[in-house]
Parts: C-alpha cells; sequence; structure tokens
C-alpha cells in the first residue's frame, strides 16, 4: 500500500488555532481600523515560513517522509503564529477592560510581597541587578531556539510539534488573560523615577505605560517592528517560558540539572527586571503547567489515531 501523511492531532490543533488567529488580525485590524506592519517589513519572515510550507507539502505529498513533514510545517506554524499574536497583543488592549493593577497589588500585598519595597532595596545592589538581567534577556533571546533545533536534530520531532503545541496553547491563553484583566508594568503604574529605573536598567517607566494607554484609546493605532511593546502583565509570558526551557529537556537529565537553574534564574527576575507584580510570576507558573498538560492530552490523542498498515511485502514484526 502507498505511503501516505497522516498529520496528527497536534498538528491540526496548532494549523487551525495559527490559520483562525490570522483571520482574527485581519477581520479585527479592519474593523477598527488598526495598521498591520507594511508588507514589506514582514516579507522576509513570509518567505521564509514559505519555503518551510513547501517543504513540508513536498515531504508530506510527493516524497513522503512523516517526520519531516510534521517537522517542517511545525516551524511554519511557529513563525506565522508568533508573528500573529503579537498583533493580537496589541488588539487586545484596545477592548478596554478595566485595569486591574489595583487588584494586583492588592494581591500581592496580601501574600506579604511589597514591590516598591523591593525596587528601593534592589537599586543599589548593581550586582545582582546585571545578573537578574542576563537571565530575563538571553535564554529568552536565544534557548527556545536551541531547544527546538536540539529536537529536530536528535529525531525528537514528536516533542518538538509538543513544543510547538505549547506555544500555541500558552501563548493564546496568555493574550486572553492578559486582554480580560489589564495591567502595565509596576514601574509604570508605582510611576518610580526615571534615576531608579536607570539604576535598574530598565525602560518601563512612566512612558511606558502612556504607550499602553495610547494603543488602549486608540491614538496609537499601529504597530512599529522596531520597537516592539509587551503589553500583557498577566501572565507573565517570560516566566511561561522559563518553565517551558525545562519541560521540553526532560528527556535528558543532563540538560535538566543544568536547565532547571536557568529557569529558575528567568523566574526570579521576572518581578524586577520586567516590571511584574509577584502574581504576575505566579500566573505564568499555572499557565505554563496547565499548557503542559493540555498538549501532553492532545499528543496523546495523536498516539491513539490508529497507525497506517504497512504495505504488501513489508517485513512483519517480531513478536517477543
Amino acid at each position: 500500500m502507498k505511503q501516505t501523511f497522516r498529520p496528527s492531532v497536534l498538528l491540526q490543533f496548532n494549523a487551525a488555532v495559527t490559520v483562525f488567529c490570522v483571520m482574527l488580525v485581519m477581520v479585527w485590524s479592519s474593523a477598527i481600523g488598526f495598521y498591520l506592519p507594511e508588507f514589506s517589513t514582514v516579507l522576509p519572515m513570509y518567505i521564509v515560513a514559505g519555503m518551510f510550507l513547501l517543504a513540508g507539502l513536498f515531504y508530506a505529498f510527493v516524497r513522503v517522509d512523516d517526520r519531516v513533514a510534521r517537522a517542517m510545517l511545525s516551524i511554519t506554524i511557529m513563525q506565522v503564529f508568533i508573528s500573529t499574536s503579537g498583533v493580537l497583543s496589541y488588539l487586545g488592549a484596545t477592548l478596554k477592560f478595566p485595569m486591574a493593577d489595583p487588584m494586583f497589588v492588592a494581591i500581592d500585598r496580601a501574600m506579604g510581597f511589597d514591590w516598591i519595597a523591593m525596587v528601593h532595596w534592589a537599586q543599589d545592589k548593581p550586582v545582582m541587578i546585571e545578573v537578574l538581567k542576563f537571565f530575563y534577556d538571553k535564554p529568552f533571546s536565544v534557548l527556545p531556539f536551541c531547544i527546538m533545533m536540539l529536537l529536530i536534530f536528535t529525531n525528537r520531532g514528536d516533542r518538538f510539534e509538543e513544543l510547538v503545541g505549547f506555544v500555541v496553547i500558552s501563548t493564546s491563553l496568555t493574550l486572553i488573560i492578559g486582554s480580560m484583566i489589564p495591567g502595565i508594568s509596576a514601574f509604570a503604574y508605582f510611576d518610580i523615577p526615571a534615576d531608579i529605573s536607570a539604576k535598574i536598567g530598565t525602560s518601563l517607566d512612566h512612558s511606558s505605560g502612556q504607550a499602553y494607554f495610547d494603543i488602549r484609546n486608540g491614538i496609537d493605532n499601529k504597530i512599529d517592528l522596531n520597537n516592539p511593546r509587551a503589553l500583557i502583565a498577566l501572565p507573565s509570558y517570560h516566566t511561561v517560558v522559563a518553565v517551558m526551557l525545562s519541560l521540553y529537556v526532560r528527556h535528558n537529565r543532563w540538560l535538566l540539572a543544568a536547565m532547571i537553574p536557568v529557569s529558575a534564574g528567568v523566574v526570579l527576575s521576572t518581578p524586577l527586571i520586567g516590571g511584574h507584580y509577584l502574581i504576575d510570576t505566579l500566573a505564568g507558573i499555572a499557565l505554563a503547567f496547565f499548557a503542559f498538560w493540555l498538549v501532553r492530552k492532545l499528543a496523546r490523542m495523536s498516539a491513539t489515531v490508529p497507525a497506517q498498515q504497512p504495505s504488501l511485502g513489508a517485513a512483519e514484526p517480531v513478536a517477543g
């Protein structure tokens, strides 16, 4: 029997959510007069995504190789989804749900956490600040890509597909929650003086809060790809990614042992360097494990799909 490509339940789910998000961006932005990035600025990304898509289709229907096809199609989904979700974070701010910063502060204080006291305590500890800045910036921008490549080149395409599903699910939930329970940076909410923000090494001051409200109120109705803004406080997506880093190297105990301290460093840096409330960080941890549970459930559904029958003349497996 001729070999055919059978997309997994998880791959179909990831593709369906991505297509839905692309359509949502097009309809929503048109309805409110929100200007998307110029086509010329996103063309290189779409060319690369298109190349992976063509490669995926080639290995799905021409020279059938299920493993390669799923990897190429998953890379395509990842590229398109990440760029689309960035636009959705801007559009979500325009929904104008009541600002939740007072609630976040109240929850933090109920847990015994004083964000302002933390900032004043940390401002004169430059070595600690530099260490936390390293953890906040470097792993987030480098390690996810490295883990994706590791999974692909070590023949763990199934786990790479799960990682893409994790990103799709966790980002979608972050967008929904962050749009319905909006908040700004704690630096902006508490109006931390510029000299203290400079000591911490962050640009999240009063101007960042004003930029959020400009988008929220329709004053700024376009995306500047040269100056993208993080618009979601709760849950902290830095924390989500920090947990993801360890979850997706769990098959290698040595990598896991090395990654857990990195994940912990990112989580610890998030309130100070990222300007997040403590509840943002805790919500990010909870969301990460929920997304992991859900994507594993979808992966198990994929595994229960009946396997393709071997072609005539294929060797029978040896029992035992």
